[in-house]
């Protein structure tokens, strides 16, 4: 059986009718011309980095150097991507709150404020940075705020100390179904 060859022009033209268009292409999807010839895309990849939280939304662009970049957010947490590199968790850089200077005793699981000011944390899954002291630059989610001048996290500080610590209170996340 002898092969009939096509020689379809590059390009798709949906330009006019049918009619006038024959001959070409008249409509396409996934795919691209490479040297004259239709090729696939290429194709998809997943991304392996898990993710903390629900997906909400997706910002996706191209840098005036040809780089796509993709912000994902979800209910906890904001995620980087540019084109070629890992999944990069940035919600540690948006604060929101303030910051917190006092002396505080870190007690297993517990976090007492001499001056008090936890009350900002009502919500218990607001996220905080600590700078200073043994925990320094460790993110820790609210378990339960006791009062004003205590809070619980759900894992343990690095040590029990009484130190002057900085809390920076980072973005407030929202729920996961709403």
């Amino acid at each position: 059986m002898a092969y009939l060859s096509l020689d379809i022009p590059p390009g798709v033209v949906k330009a006019g009718s049918q009619v006038e268009s024959n001959g070409r292409w008249r409509d396409a999807n996934l795919i691209r011309w490479h040297q004259g010839r239709l090729r696939p895309v290429g194709g998809w990849f997943a991304e392996t980095d898990a993710m903390t939280g629900a997906p909400r939304t997706i910002l996706t662009w191209s840098t005036n150097n040809g780089f796509a970049q993709m912000f994902i957010g979800t209910n906890n947490r904001l995620y980087q991507w540019t084109g070629g590199t890992a999944l990069v968790e940035i919600s540690d850089y948006l604060t929101g709150g303030g910051t917190l200077n006092a002396s505080m005793v870190t007690n297993g699981s517990t976090l007492t404020c001499a001056t008090g000011g936890l009350d900002t944390l009502l919500n218990p899954l607001s996220r905080f940075k600590v700078t200073g002291g043994s925990s320094d630059g460790k993110v820790y989610t609210v378990a339960t705020v006791v009062s004003d001048t205590e809070i619980t996290i759900s894992e343990t500080f690095e040590a029990n100390e009484t130190a002057t610590i900085t809390l920076t209170f980072l973005w407030t996340t929202g729920q996961a179904q709403g």
